[in-house]
């Protein structure tokens, strides 16, 4: 069954601190997503003024240019998992080898994540290296947005030749459109503005777990 996981996103250390409440309120596994201000165009805060309790687990999305830059203070970050975009400017197949390997010494998970234009042939090299797959359908760096339906179509592409691998979604994820990415075979519902913009959070999530559990497979 799908895992719906909420989603923070915060340009201030004070809103870091409440979506991080809501977030951890709700579930143990919380997506934290990370702009540099290059990637796209706004800027959250730092990966160093990130903090979360020890018992939950935290998914970084580094929406940055040149994430390896990055890998020594994610691990001394210690997330459950990082995930980084293939469309990162500085990204080379050997910087995404010797980063998947540093992460996994420390014990990180590694993901890759690809935005709504990039087709999934272009991760195909590197997916047996990866724990997660990250399938982007909404826009970088805000709350919100329309998710695209046809980026849907990559699980399955994904699934038809690495049916273990862990997929996730991110993007336009609500109430209208949960039951579709569910169907569509995904395995994580990552949630940040219907849920963090919700005037009751709890009950936003609810909801979207209902949604989930009534399309078991």
């Amino acid at each position: 069954m799908a895992e719906v996981v909420p989603a923070v996103l915060a340009e201030t250390p004070e809103q870091y601190q409440h979506d991080l409440d809501v977030a951890t309120m709700l579930g143990d596994r919380v997506q934290v997503d990370l702009v540099d201000g290059e990637f796209a165009d706004n800027r959250t805060i730092n990966l160093i003024q990130t903090y979360w309790p020890e018992e939950v687990r935290i998914d970084l999305h580094l929406m940055y240019n040149d994430p390896v830059a990055h890998v020594s203070t994610i691990i001394a970050q210690q997330p459950y998992m990082a995930i980084i975009h293939i469309e990162a400017a500085a990204l080379r197949q050997t910087a995404i080898w010797r980063t998947r390997e540093r992460l996994r010494m420390a014990g990180i998970q590694f993901g890759i994540a690809l935005l709504p234009d990039t087709p999934v042939s272009r991760i195909e090299p590197y997916v047996p290296w990866v724990d997660h797959v990250l399938v982007f359908t909404g826009e970088l760096g805000h709350y919100g947005g329309q998710l695209r339906f046809d980026c849907l179509e990559k699980i399955d592409q994904i699934k038809q030749r690495h049916a273990d691998i862990e997929v996730g979604v991110d993007g336009g994820i609500t109430d209208e459109t949960a039951a579709r990415v569910a169907e569509a075979g995904a395995d994580v519902l990552n949630v940040g503005g219907f849920i963090q913009n919700a005037t009751h959070p709890e009950t936003a999530y609810a909801t979207l777990k209902e949604i989930v559990e009534c399309r078991k497979t």
